[in-house]
Formats: structure tokens, C-alpha cells, sequence
């Protein structure tokens, strides 16, 4: 059963058993509890998601070493390279 059907029997249920004020005051409550939540994005996560799903858009990875040498071969035999790895992606994407 969808969302939506669930919702309208749920609605159609308090209709026919409730008085008007009862109704309206547990069909505010389930609009209130079937409304879609809103989470903050953290920016630095969002940022890093976009990141990612570029990597994966267009790079394969070859290899990366903690010690600060990240190397990513691009398809069409582009290597990327930085002193970090966000760096390297965020100069890479700027040329894009």
C-alpha cells in the first residue's frame, strides 16, 4: 500500500468517527506527522558528495596513498594529482 492510500484511509477513518472539532484537531496532527521532514545539510558534506559523484561521473581509480600522493586516472589517460585530494578534485572540476 502507498504512502498515499495509507494517508487517506487514515484520513477517511477520523472523518466518519469524528466529530468536526475532534477531526480537525487529529487530521491537523496527522498532517503535521505525515509532513516530510526537513534535515539542515551540512555544507562540508554536501560539498564532498558533489566530489564524489564527479569521481565517479568520470575518474576510474588506480591507486592512493595516505602519504599525500593521490593518483586518479581519468578515462581518457588524464592523471589528477594534488598535494590533497580534495584539492586535486576541486582544481580538476574548476577546469571542467
Amino acid at each position: 500500500m502507498s504512502f498515499n492510500n495509507s494517508y487517506d484511509m487514515v484520513d477517511r477513518f477520523l472523518r466518519n468517527n469524528l466529530g468536526d472539532d475532534d477531526y480537525a484537531e487529529y487530521s491537523a496532527a496527522l498532517d503535521e506527522l505525515c509532513a516530510p521532514l526537513v534535515v539542515p545539510v551540512d555544507p562540508a558534506m554536501e560539498k564532498d558528495a558533489m566530489r564524489y559523484r564527479w569521481l565517479r561521473q568520470d575518474f576510474s581509480p588506480m591507486g592512493l596513498n595516505i602519504d599525500g600522493n593521490h593518483a586518479w586516472v581519468y578515462r581518457r589517460n588524464f592523471s589528477l594529482k594534488g598535494p590533497t585530494l580534495d584539492a586535486a578534485i576541486d582544481a580538476a572540476m574548476k577546469e571542467t
